[in-house]
This record gives structure tokens, C-alpha cells and sequence, in this order.
């Protein structure tokens, strides 16, 4: 049962906007490192750290609340089908 369709991967699998998709992976990884760079140096104690760690709190609550938008959007998608 083989289809000349090309193979289907999880990234191309999710709707993306023009720029959604990859800004998002980008708030990700950067929030991620901070937290890890901050974690390992103990930064969090300082003022700078404080302020990194407000960063990577938005960074985070954006990344998620774009995926689940996402998520819903492709939700009504395959509910029109």
C-alpha cells in the first residue's frame, strides 16, 4: 500500500502562520537556555536574574499559549473535513 505522496514529518504536519511556527521554537530555545544558564549560575538571586527570570516566564506563557492556539486551530480544520 505505497502512495507516491512524499513522506509526512511532525513539522509539516502542524498549520503554521507565515513566521508563528519558527518564532515560537525561537521563544523555546532561548527560554530554555536562560533557565538552564541561570539554574547553573544561580543568577536567579541577583537583580539581573530576577529580570531573566520574567523574560523566560513570557517566554514560555507565549510559546504555550501559541501552541495551543495552534492546536485549536487545527482542531476546527479537521472538524470541517
Amino acid at each position: 500500500m505505497s502512495t507516491n505522496r512524499p513522506r509526512s514529518t511532525w513539522w509539516r504536519r502542524v498549520p503554521r502562520s507565515r513566521t508563528g511556527g519558527s518564532v515560537t521554537i525561537v521563544a523555546l530555545a532561548v527560554a530554555f537556555a536562560a533557565g538552564v544558564y541561570a539554574l547553573a549560575t544561580g543568577v536567579y538571586t541577583t537583580t539581573p536574574g530576577v529580570i531573566l527570570e520574567i523574560v523566560v516566564v513570557i517566554l514560555l506563557a507565549w510559546s504555550i499559549i501559541s501552541v495551543s492556539a495552534r492546536l485549536a486551530a487545527l482542531r476546527s480544520t479537521s472538524e470541517r473535513r
